[in-house]
């Protein structure tokens, strides 16, 4: 499949991350190392998708887990498949690792999207090695006729004051480094109005801004400001998801009244954001 399958009609993207299998986890207090804990997983991500997908253009999964959720998926809304292994903690500093029984292969017989996950640093030890196995991927994607996405999170040791004075830096040199090899590219906020613009001058192909442990109202507004920058949407899922308290412990019901309130609402705010935005970018 094509990007056409996941945009909006203002050829945005709106797209729910239920690939994230360990934040998703976290932030639900379930424990992905008891097969109770991963039996309620499976059935939350149906639930997201059954309340969120009809207003989303399209939907991340990962075959690992919650591949049945594809039966509660709004039949307009475009699927897409990771290409990682999610049970997995990623390290930065090491190359992807890649399902051993799914691949581009199998994306494309479940006509749908690719994406991959890919932490860089433009010199970093396995940057050359990263850099490689996307090519490879991108140009398997290619041949086998389906899109590849590639959410990039640049990876910076050091202090936060270090990370925000070479952040725009490093990662409009990823962007260089990777923009050949991706069809649809989901970054991390560029730090402000100007970073979003330069962002979008560095590339030939849409972007959309990934949400990371960042709180729903500070990701709308980042979001406004992208898509005032050039950007042409979002890859969220932890704003759609309620906050339990500390010692709480998992309800499926909470889950339930959250997404049939708080979160319903959020969504239909970011789908107006989104649709907006890319019919004033349309117009400049």
């Amino acid at each position: 499949m094509k990007l056409p399958a996941i945009q909006t009609t203002e050829a945005g993207y709106s797209l729910l991350a239920l690939d994230q299998l360990l934040p998703l986890a976290s932030q639900l207090h379930l424990d992905v190392s008891q097969a109770e804990d991963v039996v309620q997983l499976n059935a939350v991500i149906s639930v997201l998708m059954q309340g969120y997908s009809s207003s989303m253009s399209g939907v991340v999964l990962s075959p690992q887990l919650g591949y049945e959720a594809l039966l509660k998926k709004a039949e307009e809304t475009g699927p897409i498949f990771c290409l990682e292994r999610r049970f997995d903690q990623p390290d930065p500093l090491s190359v992807p690792i890649l399902l051993s029984q799914w691949g581009v292969e199998s994306v494309r017989n479940n006509y749908s999207l690719a994406k991959l996950e890919l932490f860089y640093h433009p010199q970093e030890a396995e940057a050359r090695t990263k850099l490689m196995m996307l090519a490879e991927l991108y140009d398997y994607c290619q041949h086998e006729g389906i899109d590849l996405l590639v959410e990039l999170l640049v990876y910076i040791e050091g202090t936060e004051a270090e990370y925000v004075k070479t952040f725009p830096e490093v990662q409009l040199a990823a962007i260089r480094d990777i923009r050949k090899y991706c069809s649809l590219l989901a970054l991390e906020y560029p730090l402000d109005a100007l970073g979003a613009v330069t962002v979008t001058a560095e590339l030939d192909v849409p972007w959309i801004l990934t949400s990371r442990e960042t709180a729903y109202d500070s990701f709308k507004e980042q979001l406004r400001i992208a898509l005032e920058g050039g950007a042409r949407g979002f890859l969220g899922l932890e704003q759609f998801l309620p906050v339990l308290e500390k010692d709480a412990t998992f309800e499926m019901s909470l889950v339930e009244k959250f997404i049939t309130g708080t979160g319903r609402d959020r969504v239909l705010e970011m789908q107006r954001i989104v649709a907006e935005g890319c019919t004033e970018g349309e117009k400049v």
